[in-house]
């Protein structure tokens, strides 16, 4: 067992040598220390990052996430979702399930449909294990490939030790710039569960073009999202045909709940 660890090993620690994508790579990492990795994660995002303490807009947000979660490939992951209390304009997913929005985000966007298609979006990345996948890389490059072997294999995988290479590796995987690919993938996601739960697909092209706006008049604000979520025409090219040919539909576009929170964050 451990030969065939260190070979899947070693064919990531090639595939480090191409950053572009993480594709391809395969996810030897369990589920359970995905779990322990994101609960160290998650302890460090919330040294860096202040949370935002109004109990009816965290509800709304996790009521909204929840909803999306049902219709997941990975619906059995105990999936959390928090608010940060920040201008800006940004949502991210800790490995385990952990989802975090800004603010700032809710507040720029026009409708419930569109917070919608975010929050999957970031469903969407924890679905497909984007983060676990930089992760596995992280490791190899910074302890190598036995290492990875040993802590897989239970020899190495205690809480501490994981909290030790999360202190090591540090939060920024989180913010690495996501592949052209892993942005398709989730912005399918994104699509397909606001969809499934009743909102219109198109509002995660909504979004695209919302946020292209903001970045030309409002570029601070977007600062963070665009080194990890980086927006193009292509992706809303790709938007265009994936949404029909996969047959998304929703009509729900708003509701009192998001208009209540949004004039809320407002005051």
């Amino acid at each position: 067992m451990k030969r065939i660890l260190i070979f899947i090993g070693a064919f990531l620690f090639l595939s480090c040598a191409s950053l572009l994508t993480t594709k391809d790579d395969p996810v030897i990492m369990p589920e359970f220390m995905e779990l322990q990795f994101g609960l160290s994660t998650k302890a460090q995002v919330e040294k860096t990052y202040k949370l935002y303490e109004d109990m009816e807009v965290n509800n709304y947000i996790s009521m909204l996430g929840n909803k999306l979660v049902s219709f997941s490939d990975r619906k059995n992951l105990n999936y959390e979702f928090y608010v940060v209390d920040s201008d800006e304009v940004n949502a991210f997913a800790v490995p385990g399930g952990f989802i975090y929005v800004t603010t700032g985000i809710i507040k720029a966007l026009d409708n419930e449909a569109q917070i919608a298609c975010v929050i999957g979006h970031e469903i969407g990345h924890v679905v497909k294990k984007h983060s676990v996948k930089f992760l596995q890389r992280a490791i190899i490059a910074n302890y190598g490939i036995e290492f990875l072997s040993d802590l897989i294999g239970g020899k190495q995988g205690d809480k501490k030790e994981i909290t030790k290479i999360i202190s090591t590796i540090g939060i920024n995987f989180l913010f690495l710039k996501n592949s052209r690919e892993n942005e398709y993938e989730a912005d399918e996601q994104g699509a397909y569960l606001a969809a499934m739960a009743g909102y219109d697909p198109y509002a995660m092209i909504d979004v695209q073009k919302h946020l292209m706006e903001l970045r030309k008049s409002q570029p601070s604000k977007l600062e963070e999202f665009l080194s990890t979520h980086p927006l193009s025409e292509n992706r809303i090219s790709y938007l265009q045909e994936f949404i029909p040919q996969n047959n998304l539909k929703g009509n729900i576009k708003n509701t009192d709940n998001y208009l209540k929170i949004k004039n809320k964050l407002k005051k």
